[in-house]
């Protein structure tokens, strides 16, 4: 998939620990979306509902970038890393803020729009 075992001698060790979190806070998310009803529920249940959206989103856009920027021939693979955790920081914090809008009833295009020209300016700000 990746081209083989070469590429995944190079995969940091925290990016698999990153990876079990993800799907640890997607088992959270499937636990609080199951057992918690979203009229009655109070702001510890929604505070754990975007904490663990956000650390699923976080956990997936990490590797995706890094695998990304990878294919792609990076020249150094500890910047790379670092690259990978902050775009994919960004990107579960755009997300996460889209879900928080919407369940407040506020989200529109332009409310949207704002958020990913604030995500991308954030990019373009830590891009070396």
């Amino acid at each position: 998939m990746f081209g083989g075992g070469a590429l995944m001698e190079q995969v940091p060790r925290s990016l698999w620990g990153m990876i079990a979190a993800a799907v640890i806070a997607a088992a959270a998310l499937a636990l609080i979306l199951w057992k918690f009803d979203p009229y009655s529920a109070t702001w510890p249940v929604f505070t754990l509902l975007f904490l663990s959206f956000w650390v699923i989103a976080s956990g997936a856009a990490i590797p995706a970038v890094y695998f990304y920027q990878l294919r792609r021939g990076a020249p150094n693979i500890k910047e790379l890393f670092t690259q990978a955790w902050q775009r994919g920081l960004i990107i579960g914090c755009t997300v996460t803020t889209i879900l928080a809008l919407l369940v407040m009833h506020v989200l529109s295009w332009w409310n949207g729009l704002s958020v990913v020209v604030i995500a991308v300016i954030l990019d373009m700000y830590f891009r070396k």
